[in-house]
Parts: C-alpha cells; sequence; structure tokens
C-alpha cells in the first residue's frame, strides 16, 4: 500500500498534468489591439524626425537609408543570419555536460541473494546503498560524424549570412531608385502644383460665365456649348496632371518613413539648372560592371557552395559515426569503495536506412546544383538585357526632354502673347484659359521628361549592381547626407570608369 504522503504527491502532479494538457491562450481583445497600434505608431514618430527645411535629393537619400522600414527588416535579417552562422560554429565543439543531484530514499534499499544451483536464499538481507546520496558528473562526449556534419553546416550558414548581406544590398539600391524617381516627381510637384490649381480655379470662374451667358441666352446656344467645351477639356487636362503630382510627395515620404500627411517641402531646382548626366563609357565595360557586381549574381554563387557543402554532409552518411566519452563521477554512497572514479568508452554506429537513402537525395542535390547554375546563367542574360534596355530607355528620355524644353518655350510665348491681348480687350478669357492650361501642361509635360530622364539614368546605376551609399553610416543625419552627397556627385555630373571606381570599391568591401 502507498502512504497517504505518496498519494497526496501522486495525485498533485496528476492534477497538474491534467491542466496543462486542457489549458489554452486567451484571444488578444480589442483594447489589446487598440494599445498595439497606439504603441506602432508612436514608435514610428520617435524613429523618424520631421524635415525642418526644404529636403534636397541627398538628405531624400540619407533619411531613406536610415529610416526605411524595408532597409531596417533588412538590417536585422542580415545580423540574425550573422548570429546563427556565430552558433553554427560553437556547434562545432564537443558538448560537454554535468549533473549534480541529491537522493533520499524513505526506506532502506535492501536486496536479497538467492543460489542459482539449489534456489536456496544464499545471504542474509543486506543493502550497499545508503538513504541519502550526493551525486556528481562531469563529461564529454564527441562524435566524429556529427563534428564533420557541424563543420559544413557552419559553412553554410556563414554563406547563408552574407546572402542576407547581398539582400539588404539589393534593398538599397532599389531603394536609391525609387527615392530618386519620387524626389524628381516631388519636385515638379513643388514648382507647379499651386500654378495647376491658379489655372484650374481661373477656368471654374470662366465656367461659371459661360454658363451664366448660357442662361441668360447672351451667345447663341452652340456657342456657348463649344465656349464651356473648351474650358472643360482643359480644366480635364489639369487635372490629370494634378492627379499625378499630387501623389509625388505621398510616396517620397513613404520611402523616408514620413508618417502620411506629414508636411513637408523639397528643395526646387530652376529649370536651367536642370542637368543632364553624360555617358562616357563604353557598353561592353557597364555589362561586366554589371556581371561582376550584381547581389543576385553573387546570391547564386553562395547558393551553389551551400548545394555543394550539402553534398559533402551527405557524403559523411556513408561513414560509421565514433562515439567518444569521457567522463568523472563522485558519490557518496558510503558503502562504495572508490567514491569518485573516471569512466572511458568508444561506440561505433551506422544508421543503415540513412545510408541507403543518401544516394537518392545525393542526386536530388546535384540536380538542385544544376538549377542553379542554369538559374545563374538566365540572370546573367536578363542583366546583359538590362544593361541595353536602361542605356536605350535613357537616350529616348534625353531625346523627349529636349523636345518637351521646346513646346514648353513655344506654349510660354502662346500664353504670353494672349495675356497680353486680353489685358488690351483684345481677345476675350477662353484663349486666355485655354493657352495658359496649355502652357502648364506643357511645363509639367517637361519636369516630367527630366523626372523620366533621372528615372532612366537610376535604373541604369541599379542595374550595374553598384552600391550607391557610402560604407560609412552615422547617426547624424546632416553629417550622413554630407556623405552620400561627397559619393554620388560625381557620378551625378558624369557616368565613367572614373566615377564608377568608388561605387565599385564600395560594393566589393561589402560582399
Amino acid at each position: 500500500m502507498f502512504s497517504k504522503k505518496t498519494q497526496f504527491v501522486s495525485i498533485s502532479f496528476l492534477s497538474i498534468f491534467l491542466a496543462s494538457c486542457s489549458f489554452h491562450t486567451k484571444p488578444f481583445t480589442e483594447e489589446d489591439r487598440q494599445k498595439k497600434v497606439l504603441s506602432d505608431r508612436e514608435k514610428i514618430r520617435e524613429h523618424t524626425p520631421r524635415p525642418t527645411k526644404p529636403i534636397t535629393f541627398y538628405e531624400a537619400l540619407a533619411r531613406g537609408i536610415k529610416y526605411n522600414l524595408d532597409h531596417r527588416v533588412k538590417t536585422l535579417e542580415e545580423a540574425y543570419a550573422l548570429n546563427l552562422s556565430n552558433i553554427a560554429d560553437w556547434d562545432m565543439l564537443p558538448p560537454i555536460t554535468t549533473s549534480a543531484g541529491y537522493s533520499r530514499r524513505s526506506n532502506v534499499l535492501a536486496s536479497n541473494s538467492q543460489s542459482v544451483a539449489t534456489g536456496q536464499q544464499s545471504l542474509e538481507t543486506s543493502t550497499s546503498t545508503d538513504n541519502n546520496r550526493r551525486l556528481f558528473d562531469l563529461g564529454v562526449l564527441w562524435n566524429v560524424l556529427d563534428f564533420g556534419t557541424a563543420y559544413f553546416t557552419a559553412r553554410q550558414k556563414s554563406d547563408e549570412a552574407k546572402i542576407a548581406q547581398l539582400r539588404r544590398q539589393k534593398v538599397l539600391q532599389n531603394m536609391a531608385f525609387d527615392i530618386r524617381n519620387a524626389y524628381w516627381r516631388a519636385v515638379t510637384a513643388e514648382l507647379l502644383l499651386k500654378e495647376v490649381d491658379q489655372v484650374i480655379d481661373l477656368g471654374y470662374g470662366a465656367l461659371k460665365n459661360a454658363r451664366r451667358l448660357e442662361k441668360e441666352r447672351i451667345q447663341p446656344l452652340p456657342i456657348s456649348l463649344n465656349y464651356q467645351k473648351i474650358i472643360l477639356d482643359a480644366i480635364s487636362k489639369l487635372f490629370k496632371q494634378r492627379r499625378e503630382l499630387a501623389m509625388a510627395k505621398a510616396e517620397l515620404a513613404s520611402l523616408m518613413n514620413l508618417e502620411p500627411g506629414t508636411q513637408f517641402e523639397v528643395e526646387t531646382i530652376h529649370k536651367k539648372k536642370l542637368n543632364l548626366p553624360e555617358i562616357n563609357i563604353s557598353v561592353d565595360a557597364l555589362e561586366n560592371i554589371a556581371l561582376l557586381h550584381r547581389p543576385e549574381v553573387w546570391e547564386e554563387d553562395y547558393n551553389k557552395r551551400i548545394s555543394k557543402n550539402e553534398i559533402y554532409k551527405l557524403y559523411t552518411s556513408f561513414f560509421p559515426g565514433i562515439n567518444l566519452e569521457a567522463r568523472r563521477n563522485y558519490d557518496s554512497n558510503s558503502f562504495l569503495y572508490n567514491q569518485s572514479w573516471t569512466d572511458f568508452s568508444a561506440k561505433l554506429g551506422l544508421n543503415l536506412f540513412k545510408m541507403l537513402a543518401t544516394p537518392t537525395r545525393l542526386r536530388a542535390e546535384r540536380q538542385k546544383g544544376s538549377v542553379i547554375s542554369t538559374r545563374r546563367l538566365a540572370l546573367s542574360m536578363a542583366i546583359l538585357t538590362q544593361i541595353h534596355l536602361s542605356l536605350e530607355r535613357y537616350s529616348i528620355a534625353k531625346k523627349e526632354y529636349v523636345f518637351s524644353k521646346q513646346i514648353d518655350r513655344v506654349n510660354t510665348k502662346i500664353a504670353s502673347i494672349s495675356k497680353s491681348k486680353v489685358q488690351a480687350e483684345l481677345e476675350d478669357n477662353l484663349k486666355l484659359i485655354e493657352d495658359k492650361a496649355s502652357e502648364i501642361v506643357g511645363r509639367v509635360r517637361r519636369y516630367a521628361s527630366y523626372t523620366e530622364v533621372q528615372n532612366a539614368y537610376g535604373r541604369l546605376i541599379n542595374s550595374l549592381g553598384v552600391n550607391p551609399f557610402p560604407m560609412i553610416i552615422t547617426e547624424d543625419l546632416d553629417e550622413m547626407t554630407r556623405l552620400i552627397e561627397s559619393h554620388l556627385s560625381k557620378t551625378e555630373l558624369r557616368l565613367d570608369e572614373q566615377s564608377l571606381l568608388s561605387f565599385t570599391v564600395n560594393t566589393n568591401t561589402a560582399s
């Protein structure tokens, strides 16, 4: 029979076990979610300072690298992959285990002995164990096969950390391209949005007057309706341009991790200072730079090496595992002749089913390596195509910009003549509104054409795979802006082998 104390302990453990099996977590309440939302919004505000002056292109890039959440995620993923690589290095060491304990019995551990020949009890009831004992052991266990597997795993984790670094670099490149595009569109909005609104208001005033004339039948109905149609067409064109301009600053704010609705200004540039970068480098040189520095190509190389190390790990399955163990023990049992002693052991083992499955797994891993190699070739071909398309797009964008400048110049003169005639009462407001709308639309297209030039140029830089940012990232935003401006100032005016030198060195260091 069990004692009452033993029964009580058994029932207590059983109750705890049953309670743990039936335990369910509580769902988040609406109040919990609301607190989390407020916390997230507060974190967004505290990490991103509000602009206090017009933002330059270089400051926009600096804000992107410091505050953009996508870049922050990739930075944390890179740090996590690096930590996993460091952990894998520790896995190569043999495990050292230790334990200490105390043992107490409620009664004596006694036993009898029986003769095998006669079946009679040969000795009186005796014990060789103290009721209270202290135990301790310290041991080292080393599996030679596990060490080989851990070695190749550590190499794989190291390559995975490098892949995480390359992915962060690619996020930076894409972010620089997106910021360039959004920034120049925001510059256009900063320059022309007020003028667009003024002309729209002027059009609404003329439309109201035209409807009054129609109602009072001062003009023939066809003339009045045609008058309104011309005004509505002009306003429609302006609204289309306004919609595109209004979204530009919101997109730029998102890339800089500014909270939606934050008011800020971008530094405007006079149209005479809109420089067109020159490209003085051969296509072959651009292709070589792209194939040498694109992060995607490097990533496939690391994937191929990871696959090779996986094959090496599979080869170890053909070898038996050798377990070597050494352990130091202590037992306070007073009946022991030696209360402390050392054990040594060596064992040989082999997983037969794993060994039989290894050839199939090897074939699959070799096929994976072939897929990676072919994918790398396809990627290289796509990169070469991107270089040619980027150059062609840039050439076309430059021509369109030159053409849009001529249209803008003509529209400006026509609008100026119409304004003079209206002031001299030689023409009505209809012609002025129509010409003014054409002038604004032409000016928007001019700046939009320049934005497309910058977009095409940024796409070319992005297709080269070079790092658009300096290696040093400082906490001070102004200092970071100055570093980026110094780093990019040469390539913003001219793209040649000399200006790309700092980029390629920077990329090599990062890789």
